[in-house]
């Protein structure tokens, strides 16, 4: 039989709520992550659009 995560939250001492907020927590900084990511992202697209933009109109 396997160790549950009920097991070890109660072997831990470690309330529900605890084990709850600390979710919360993390999955907050992932949403946070991920903005940031697609702000890093769109930034470095729009560089891009811009370098090669500049390009086509120097070539001309």
């Amino acid at each position: 039989m396997s160790y549950s995560i009920e097991q070890f939250i109660l072997d831990s001492g470690i309330t529900r709520a605890e084990v709850d907020e600390a979710k919360a927590r993390m999955l907050e900084r992932m949403h946070i992550y991920g903005l940031k990511e697609t702000h890093n992202k769109k930034a470095h697209e729009k560089e891009e659009l811009a370098l090669r933009t500049h390009r086509n109109a120097s070539s001309s």
